[in-house]
């Protein structure tokens, strides 16, 4: 008996926690919510889980608080009106921690619109109709499938159901009781998911206004050689009231555009139209009509037909160009006609003869030229000629025409101040007439020199139209034109109103343009039966078009900078002029940075680049009639700028070269010093080294066995300042003996040492290197290691040196320079000393 208990107790237990996780939890609802688009809708938050305010997000954009209103504190409720995104994410926030406390996808949907319908025939007999077909537009995008459903009702019925389709169109078999002839009736499209459920507003339909008639049958004969009669009999449906019929007619061989032509037929009438087709051509023709704003009624199946050729219809059309005479006076004229179509029955052949203006006469043969279909050359001096054309079906004559060629020196003038422009693929031609009266122009024109096209006409100006141009703005524009001819001047020769044969011609070739080539266009006046000369004008395009092609040439990249070069190629001859050139260069996630400069530049800079980054660049050329672009080219700059590691490349390669340079002189001067002897102080001694005015007639005398370092200086040494010994009585010398000895006081010294001899004076010198020193003054030092020196820079103190003097005249006197001189430093002892002495007492007997 414990058992049922406890399994109540736990139950209990359970509801009890669910209902409290329940009570305390956070959500959102409806969840993945379908609204109509431009509705309102009303989301609930609720809040147990948390306390305080909320605010709401969609698609991560914070909410007007004001759309949000708090219930009490578990539930708060928010309010959107005219909601239009087509699928977005709403959330509910905690305001004190920002926690998400739920969410939910609005998505919308629209209903279907612009429905259209019409009544139709299952076969071609007349009668009610049996079908009822409904299209219609819905924009949305669901995966799922959508289920259609097409409704009519009237206003005393309830809906009935017509058809259904996955398909926004609907065709429906059975209208038997639904609906009636006479009477309006509204027709009301469903679509339907597993999500929502929506209908199209209802769109009211009479049903003779979507009646789609019966195709009409019809009958084509061919009347006259190339007049062709298109009859048909009218449809039952609404008889009383005006039917629109249009007649379709198509040439089967080539491209060419159908022409099509209205007729309407009134109460109680049925079809019969004539007209007039070019010859020896076969065409397919059909009819389609319609009631009053209703729809069209399918194409009647094409009847074809072959126009005949008649003898009276044939227009050759003949004209000529002529060039000017070359050096034997000779010019080539080159004939043109049109020839009779290759469809026409019979074998047909064409000559040429030109015949000399003044022996223009009947009876008289002349040799014939046999020439192709339409064009032909021959050869006529400069005289005038007249150029005759003859066409033989079987060798019987069946046609002929003539051109007058005029001579070199006619009387006959030409046009004047022929000006042409191009607008939109159609070439506008005016010029200046004549002061002779005219009866019209004859205009020829030609891209090539080979292919050549022309028209007759009455006026100073006249238009060629382009292939590019479309067909029905040409034919709309060509009947403005002829209808102006026709009520200002009667018919032209050439081009004349209505359905004739001459007319299709002149539109065949005004129409004839090729586009963008450049046009040779000539102007010639007709006189009576005679032409005068033509006038050329300058050469024209029939269209400019886009600028020339571009290819990028090279790109050169730095670390933050990069040149682009370009060049252009321009392969028609009737390119537009460029205005300006544009570089577009980006990355894959950056903007993209655009530089331009005009038409003369053919290379850009680009500046504020990342180093190591890759680019997409592409050069576009913009011209008055378009622009054209190159292919996208990629580039990757540098790391570092190439250019400072040139520098530093070079400024460290002349760094080096002066390292080394001032290594080796450092080496070569370390050598110098090491190898250079050092003077030793007890082989010196002391003398007077002369002022630069007193150093003119110097002995030199390699000093130290070093001649790249010496130079000769006038110096007292202390053995030429001492006593002289008397002479032995070998050598005695009486002059000498009578010497006066006598000191010379140091601050009165003069820098030479005299020794009068009779009628000369003895200039003594002493040759001294650069390596002399100043004179140290050791003389009363202990230890000095200098012999016998005495300083000099006393000037009160008397010298024991002495100086033997005979009575000269007294030099002036100087100031004394204290030097000191080095002897003797390179051997040590007597030897070496003694001849030091000896070359020094040398040097004073070669004075």
């Amino acid at each position: 008996m414990m058992y049922p208990f406890q399994v109540t107790f736990i139950l209990a237990l359970i509801l009890f926690t669910l209902k409290g996780q329940h009570m305390n939890s956070c959500t959102v609802t409806p969840k993945d919510l379908y609204i109509e688009l431009g509705s309102d809708t009303v989301v609930d938050c609720k809040t147990s889980c948390v306390s305080g305010k909320i605010f709401w997000t969609l698609n991560n954009k914070r909410i007007d608080e004001r759309l949000s209103k708090t219930i009490n504190t578990s539930l708060t409720i928010l309010s959107l009106t005219n909601f239009t995104q087509q699928r977005a994410m709403l959330q509910c926030h905690s305001a004190n921690t920002e926690q998400v406390l739920g969410g939910t996808f609005i998505s919308t949907y629209t209903k279907p619109s612009k429905i259209s319908c019409k009544l139709h025939y299952k076969t071609l007999s007349e009668g009610v109709p049996q079908l009822f077909t409904c299209n219609w537009q819905h924009k949305i995008n669901y995966s799922q499938g959508i289920n259609y459903t097409v409704f009519v009702s009237s206003s005393s019925d309830s809906m009935s159901e017509m058809c259904s389709s996955h398909k926004t169109r609907c065709t429906s078999t059975n209208i038997s009781g639904k609906i009636y002839l006479t009477s309006y009736f509204n027709v009301t499209v469903r679509a339907t998911t597993n999500a929502w459920k929506t209908y199209s507003d209802p769109q009211e339909f009479y049903p003779y206004s979507i009646l789609e008639i019966v195709p009409p049958k019809i009958n084509v004969s061919v009347k006259s050689a190339n007049n062709v009669s298109i009859q048909w009999k009218r449809s039952a449906a609404r008889s009383r009231e005006d039917i629109n019929c249009e007649v379709k007619y198509t040439e089967t061989v080539g491209n060419k555009t159908p022409e099509v032509l209205s007729h309407i037929l009134k109460p109680g009438e049925n079809g019969n139209v004539s007209k007039k087709l070019n010859i020896c051509t076969k065409y397919n023709v059909s009819v389609r009509c319609a009631l009053k704003s209703a729809p069209w009624s399918e194409w009647s199946p094409e009847k074809e037909v072959l126009t005949e050729l008649n003898k009276s219809d044939v227009k050759l059309h003949l004209w000529r160009t002529v060039t000017k005479p070359d050096t034997n006076g000779i010019r080539k004229v080159h004939a043109m006609w049109m020839p009779i179509p290759a469809t026409c029955d019979g074998t047909f052949t064409y000559a040429v003869r030109q015949i000399p203006y003044k022996q223009h006469t009947t009876g008289v043969n002349y040799t014939e030229t046999l020439c192709s279909n339409s064009t032909c050359n021959v050869e006529v001096n400069e005289d005038e000629h007249r150029i005759n054309l003859r066409v033989f079906n079987h060798e019987t004559l069946f046609a002929e025409d003539s051109v007058y060629v005029p001579a070199t020196a006619g009387s006959l003038r030409h046009v004047t101040e022929i000006q042409t422009s191009a607008v939109d693929g159609v070439v506008l031609v005016s010029w200046t007439p004549p002061v002779q009266p005219v009866r019209g122009y004859m205009i020829d024109w030609t891209h090539d020199g080979k292919q050549y096209y022309w028209n007759e006409s009455k006026y100073t100006n006249t238009s060629l139209f382009g292939m590019n141009s479309g067909d029905s703005w040409v034919r709309t524009l060509l009947e403005v034109y002829l209808s102006h001819m026709n009520n200002t001047a009667g018919d032209s020769p050439l081009i004349r109103v209505h359905n004739s044969t001459e007319m299709s011609v002149s539109v065949f070739y005004m129409n004839d343009l090729l586009d963008k080539k450049q046009y040779n266009i000539t102007v010639t006046p007709l006189f009576d039966d005679k032409t005068g000369h033509g006038s050329q004008a300058v050469q024209i395009c029939s269209r400019i078009g886009d600028p020339a092609n571009i290819t990028i040439d090279s790109v050169r990249a730095n670390d933050r900078s990069a040149t682009v070069s370009w060049i252009t190629k321009s392969q028609e001859e009737c390119s537009g002029a460029v205005i300006n050139y544009t570089v577009f260069c980006s990355t894959q996630e950056g903007p993209t940075l655009n530089v331009t400069v005009d038409s003369t530049k053919r290379d850009v800079f680009l500046k504020d680049l990342n180093p190591n980054t890759q680019y997409s660049i592409y050069v576009e050329a913009t011209a008055s009639t378009g622009t054209s672009k190159s292919r996208e080219s990629l580039f990757k700059t540098k790391t570092f700028d190439p250019r400072m590691i040139k520098v530093l490349s070079v400024s460290g390669s002349i760094v080096i070269i002066l390292l080394l340079s001032l290594g080796i002189c450092c080496t070569i001067q370390w050598k110098k010093f090491k190898e250079k002897p050092v003077p030793d102080p007890g082989h010196s001694s002391l003398a007077l080294w002369l002022l630069p005015d007193h150093q003119k007639g110097m002995c030199l005398f390699q000093a130290f066995s070093n001649p790249s370092e010496s130079f000769c200086d006038r110096v007292y040494t202390e053995e030429m300042q001492k006593k002289p010994a008397r002479p032995s009585a070998r050598g005695h010398n009486p002059a000498f003996d009578e010497a006066e000895e006598y000191y010379i006081p140091t601050a009165a010294r003069t820098p030479n040492l005299q020794i009068d001899k009779p009628d000369e004076h003895v200039e003594t010198h002493l040759c001294l290197s650069e390596e002399s020193t100043e004179l140290l003054s050791m003389r009363n030092k202990p230890g000095s290691p200098y012999r016998s020196q005495s300083s000099v820079e006393k000037p009160d103190q008397r010298t024991d040196k002495l100086s033997m003097r005979f009575p000269v005249k007294q030099p002036e006197k100087k100031p004394l320079m204290t030097v000191y001189v080095t002897l003797n430093m390179l051997k040590e002892g007597p030897l070496r000393e003694t001849e030091s002495n000896s070359k020094i007492q040398e040097c004073i007997r070669s004075e």
